[in-house]
C-alpha cells in the first residue's frame, strides 16, 4: 500500500491554478450572459502575493512582492512594495511559485530519492548537513521533537532552499 505524498509546495501551486480556471470560468459566463454592449468589456485581474520578508514590516503593514511576472520560479529574485531591492522569496513566498519553469530540466533531487538517502543514512545527519551546508538547520531540525524522520527534513528544507548552501 503505497501513499504518494504531495508537497505543500505543490499544493498551493495547485491552488492557484483552480483559481485561475474559476475565474475564467466566470469571466465566460460573465461575457455570454452579458447584453451586447457589456460584451466587449475586457477584465483583467493578477493575483497578488503577500510579502513575508523579514526585513519589512510585513507584521503591522500589510503589502505585496511585486516584480513577479508568469513563469517566476522559487529562484527568481522578486522585490516588494516597501523594499525596491531584488531578493530571494523567503520559504513561505516560495510555496506559490514551481521550483523551475515549464518544460525546463533541473538536477534536483525527488522526494522518493530524498526518502531512499534518509533511509541509507540512517541516524547520523551530521556530514551529510556539513556537505549540504546546513549545519545550523540540522542542530534546529535535532530538538524538534515532531520530525520522526530528522534526515528526510533536513534534505527537504535544503530542497525548498533551492538545494543552495547556507550563507
Amino acid at each position: 500500500d503505497s501513499h504518494e505524498y504531495m508537497s505543500f509546495n505543490v499544493i498551493c501551486q495547485n491552488l492557484l491554478i483552480l483559481i485561475e480556471r474559476s475565474c475564467q470560468e466566470v469571466d465566460e459566463c460573465f461575457h455570454q450572459s452579458s447584453p451586447t454592449h457589456v460584451k466587449s468589456t475586457d477584465v483583467h485581474r493578477n493575483f497578488q502575493f503577500l510579502c513575508k520578508s523579514d526585513e519589512c514590516n510585513s507584521a503591522t503593514n500589510t503589502h505585496y512582492l511585486i516584480d513577479t511576472e508568469e513563469g517566476q520560479t522559487q529562484f527568481d529574485r522578486c522585490s516588494c512594495e516597501e523594499n525596491d531591492v531584488l531578493r530571494k522569496l523567503t520559504k513561505e513566498e516560495t510555496y506559490w511559485f514551481p521550483a523551475e519553469q515549464q518544460g525546463v530540466k533541473t538536477k534536483r533531487i525527488s522526494q522518493q530519492e530524498m526518502l531512499q538517502i534518509s533511509r541509507e543514512i540512517g541516524g547520523s545527519g551530521e556530514d551529510l548537513a556539513a556537505q549540504l551546508g546546513r549545519l545550523a538547520k540540522w542542530h534546529e531540525i535535532k530538538q524538534d521533537p515532531t520530525a520522526s524522520n530528522k534526515i528526510l527534513n533536513l534534505l527537504f528544507e535544503w530542497d525548498r532552499g533551492g538545494g543552495e548552501r547556507e550563507e
